[in-house]
């Protein structure tokens, strides 16, 4: 696990430094130093500890980030691809009382690969439906409790964090210096071809 975070720092880290400084233009050069400062801060992804999702329903949800690839940025941010592991725990007499936790499919854990866009301004978490890509925009800093789970995901992917309550989650993203309402909230999402298509946004 700890392998895969220092690939991906490492790789943010020659993103950033790739272009001679002479041919950057200034808003590059921002974006590098960005980029640089984020590699050695609040952006390593969360990798390799358990974090629990929204509780609701007697059901808790529980990911795992696996490995963490970078694939590129823009101005507004970058985007990561996310191996996780997924698992739901029943809690019938209290969400207070421990339960195993399995997965929907495998019962020792689901995989999936989804994508992150780790932005202040567009904050987006992007699912695979199918052959297309369903994006999520979110609003870290005041958000409705249907979307704790994926808000918990993007602050591990994006902000090596372990939020497990809404309270927590909002806190943190207010911290960090999203505003309330950013990147609005979608509960259906909206379909993307391709996760690279937000660095277009």
């Amino acid at each position: 696990m700890r392998a895969h975070n220092s690939l991906f720092v490492f790789s943010l880290l020659a993103f950033a430094l790739a272009a001679p400084a002479g041919a950057q233009t200034r808003a590059q050069q921002t974006q590098g130093k960005s980029l640089r400062e984020s590699a050695a801060t609040e952006f390593a992804p969360r990798v390799g500890k358990l974090v629990r999702g929204r509780c609701h329903e007697a059901q808790c949800d529980w990911f795992s980030l696996e490995a963490v690839e970078f694939l590129g940025a823009s101005e507004r941010g970058w985007l990561m691809k996310i191996e996780s592991r997924w698992w739901r725990s029943q809690h019938p007499d209290g969400f207070d009382k421990p339960a195993p936790r399995r997965g929907v499919v495998n019962p020792a854990g689901d995989d999936r690969v989804d994508h992150v866009f780790c932005s202040k301004t567009q904050p987006t978490v992007l699912e695979a439906e199918g052959e297309r890509w369903r994006a999520f925009r979110l609003a870290p800093a005041q958000p409705p409790a249907e979307s704790q789970t994926r808000v918990a995901f993007y602050l591990a992917a994006c902000h090596n964090a372990g939020a497990e309550t809404l309270r927590d989650g909002e806190a943190l993203a207010r911290k960090l210096g999203y505003k309330g309402g950013d990147g609005g909230f979608e509960p259906q999402g909206f379909a993307l071809a391709r996760p690279q298509d937000v660095l277009a946004w």
